[in-house]
């Protein structure tokens, strides 16, 4: 029995992958960058002292030699076309070729936040309100474009922090 081993990094795979797994506006990829929407995310206010959280983002990574690969991590007030002109973000960038911590931490802003409409019942409405939300986009890129050199990111992890 024959069996084909599929790199995860290789482009022909994830052209593939995304025209067949993708959802139109929540995903792209083209020549060494990725994007990635990670979702609308309530945020409330930090226990006594009622400030902001920060938001965390930590992976593992590396690059090819002569490379670098980097990360962005962007909030928007809302679901939308990802620009870091409109939104508060952060980058990272690497040119290690051996596996490496990377993290990117960003204070938000009343100004990144947006409000979505809120309701709680069974049938008949008991509460309604707004809560405060951000909408989170990942992306990456490598220096290399669309050659065979590719950089790797694992891990991506998102979380809240104190302020």
């Amino acid at each position: 029995m024959n069996s084909v081993r599929l790199n995860p990094l290789d482009s022909a795979w994830l052209a593939w992958f995304l025209e067949s797994h993708a959802v139109a506006g929540i995903e792209s990829w083209a020549d060494g960058t990725y994007a990635r929407f990670a979702g609308v995310h309530r945020v409330r206010l930090h226990g006594e002292t009622r400030q902001l959280p920060r938001l965390h983002l930590s992976c593992r990574g590396f690059t090819p030699a002569t490379y670098t690969t980097g990360v962005i991590l962007l909030v928007l007030p809302a679901f939308g076309v990802p620009s870091a002109r409109t939104g508060l973000y952060g980058t990272t960038t690497t040119t290690s070729t051996t596996v490496t911590n990377l993290s990117i931490t960003l204070s938000l802003t009343p100004e990144a936040l947006g409000l979505d409409p809120l309701a709680f019942g069974d049938g008949a409405l008991v509460e309604a309100g707004t809560m405060t939300s951000c909408a989170v986009w990942v992306g990456a890129w490598n220096t290399s474009g669309s050659s065979g050199a590719k950089g790797a990111l694992y891990g991506v992890t998102l979380s809240l922090r104190e302020p």
